[in-house]
């Protein structure tokens, strides 16, 4: 029998694992916790900025819960040796009641001391965005890639190489290969070939004129004279329904092949109609190749803006991939997949947490910053990985003045609302901030600069489920503008533009499904332009427009003559001919009507005499 041990009253079986982790727990405290939510906050900062972040410091108290973070600073993406932003000091603590449950949930946290443009040390690193799955594109960045495109011109480049005469440089020589039109006039030709071979068979099929002069010899044939004779009328009328049938089956022929001319004369017709719409696209076409300039104000206003504005969506557009990807919507019910227990496994228990928290929550943080720059006030609220465990929606509000930056009364508010159909929006607006050497225009022969100006501007920008809605107001004042130009013309064009356009006011919106987005793009300094050009290339422009137009006609004459030759030849060889037998035989027709009614018409005089002497012979 085996002896049992006496246990005493510490039970080392569990005291001394308690102690080792209890003991793990402080060292990695001690010598990893702050390294660790240093280069956490780096991680995903950078993830977030799209450039380097960088922490000075991180100080921990494990006893509290307690985080306190020195200087975070954000590379700036578009200039690297420049930060975007740097925040001097962050602090929050955990709330002991979430770590115990595995989760990082912050009911307090402060934000102070925030810089805006400061130099760098040293340059920080730009990340590369990822790269998409070529299979499955987002249709986001196709819209806006394509919008992009829509936009691309240079307004004073086409008009400096349409004065200079460049733009139709090469563009009018060897366009016989390019040209729509011509491809379907040689088509059509082969075409109306095949139909005259078809029309040749057809002819070749129908009575011949000798068989057309036989019947006349058979009505000739036919004695007439016998229809007054009741004994032998029967037969001379069995000979005239044979004649009268045989030439109805003629006629039903060539009546049928009068209908197949017309059709084809009809389609030849028709398909040179066609022809003018083709000429209209090539028309365009050479027109975009030779870059002349499209003097309609919505045109010029897309070409001066349009870019920068799409650029703004794609921005606004990562933003809120960004919010789906880490605050993720409630999945639809019917996307979600049931998957069964196996049997034989055990049972599956769910019970409801209706105090429960999510992985990440930070309840509320306090912006507060006041310093040599500006100051800068404002709320984070509800930054959570599931809204629909919380109820409520991300918030953010942010009021900010920096004098010493020119950057002034700058507001923002953004909601964030992923508990059902997404609802997320952005309104931003600036009072005042400085423009420097934003390029309208430029090329190697013109050079359109607005060098500096004072802007204000409101943004706001809504996502409703797949639905876009972005509005931008813009105000340039105290326009500064910087112009060259080769020639004269254009210096003196682009000098009255600056002239007039001391301010400029800009007015863009987009709307739509993110996979059709409608822009509409107004400027006055649109009208300005159009005023100013428009007096001196008016004339040019329509020049050549009729030069290109000219140049396709020329090169399409050939083929016009051709096809008006043989729509003719149509016309005359098979038209001309079916019309003229086919006026033989309706004659055929017409005199075997005339004999038939004119003896039918004999006999009922002789059945009224022989009436009337009856009646007066046996006097009735």
């Amino acid at each position: 029998m085996i002896e049992k041990k006496k246990v005493g009253m510490i039970r080392k079986g569990a005291v001394v694992p308690f102690l080792i982790v209890t003991v793990l727990i402080v060292l990695f405290n001690l010598l990893f916790l702050d390294s660790t939510i240093k280069k956490s906050i780096e991680y995903f900062g950078g993830k977030v900025n799209g450039a380097e972040v960088n922490v000075d410091s991180v100080k921990t108290s494990f006893s509290s819960l307690s985080v306190e973070v020195k200087k975070i600073a954000f590379t700036n993406a578009s200039d690297p040796a420049f930060n975007l932003f740097e925040v001097g000091s962050l602090k929050f603590q955990m709330m002991w009641d979430g770590v115990l449950r595995g989760k990082v949930v912050i009911d307090e946290s402060s934000i102070k001391d925030i810089t805006i443009a400061g130099k760098r040390k040293a340059l920080g690193k730009v990340y590369p965005k990822p790269l998409e799955d070529p299979k499955n594109p987002s249709k986001a960045k196709e819209t806006l890639q394509n919008a992009k495109e829509e936009f691309k011109g240079n307004v004073f480049g086409d008009i400096s190489a349409l004065l200079a005469g460049d733009s139709s440089k090469d563009v009018l020589n060897n366009i016989e290969n390019e040209l729509e039109s011509k491809k379907f006039y040689e088509a059509l030709e082969k075409q109306i070939d095949q139909k005259e071979e078809e029309l040749k068979t057809m002819m070749s099929n129908l009575p011949k004129s000798a068989e057309i002069d036989s019947y006349d010899d058979r009505f000739k044939a036919i004695n007439w004279d016998d229809l007054k004779n009741i004994s032998k009328a029967p037969k001379v009328l069995k000979e005239a329904d044979s004649l009268r049938k045989d030439v109805s089956n003629t006629i039903k022929q060539y009546n049928d092949a009068v209908k197949r001319v017309e059709s084809e004369i009809k389609f030849v017709k028709d398909s040179t109609k066609q022809v003018e719409g083709l000429i209209k696209q090539d028309v365009d076409r050479l027109e975009s190749k030779m870059s002349l300039p499209n003097l309609d104000s919505k045109a010029i206003a897309g070409v001066l803006f349009g870019p920068d504005f799409v650029n703004s969506m794609a921005k606004y557009d990562e933003y809120f991939a960004m919010a789906k990807k880490y605050m993720p919507p409630k999945k639809d019910k019917k996307e979600v997949v049931e998957v069964k227990p196996p049997r034989g496994e055990g049972v599956n228990y769910q019970f409801g947490t209706p105090k429960s928290y999510p992985l990440f929550w930070l309840k509320h943080s306090e912006i507060s910053s006041q310093n040599s720059q500006g100051t800068v006030s404002g709320k984070i609220e509800n930054v959570t990985t599931d809204q629909s465990v919380v109820n409520k929606p991300t918030t953010a509000q942010i009021d900010a003045d920096f004098p010493s930056q020119n950057l002034r009364q700058l507001k923002a508010k953004v909601s964030i609302d992923h508990r059902g159909v997404v609802k997320d929006s952005v309104q931003l607006s600036i009072g005042a901030f400085p423009v420097k050497e934003k390029a309208l225009s430029q090329s190697d022969a013109v050079s359109f600069i607005m060098s500096s100006a004072t802007s204000s501007s409101v943004v706001s920008a809504d996502l409703i489920d797949k639905s876009l809605t972005m509005k931008l107001d813009n105000t340039f004042s105290d326009v500064k503008y910087k112009t060259e130009a080769k020639t004269k013309v254009v210096k003196e064009i682009l000098d009255s533009v600056a002239s007039d356009a001391s301010t400029v006011t800009l007015n863009a919106k987009a709307s739509g499904s993110i996979e059709k987005l409608n822009f509409d793009i107004k400027t006055n300094l649109a009208d300005i332009i159009k005023t100013a050009v428009g007096r001196v290339i008016s004339e040019k422009i329509n020049a050549a427009k009729k030069k290109i137009k000219d140049t396709i006609e020329n090169k399409l004459a050939g083929n016009k003559k051709k096809v008006d030759e043989k729509l003719d030849q149509l016309k005359s060889k098979y038209q001309g001919e079916i019309d003229k037998q086919k006026s033989k035989i309706d004659g055929i027709t017409s005199k075997i009507d005339g004999k038939k009614d004119s003896a039918k018409n004999s006999v009922q005089d002789k059945g009224k005499d022989l009436l009337k002497g009856l009646k007066k012979k046996f006097k009735f």
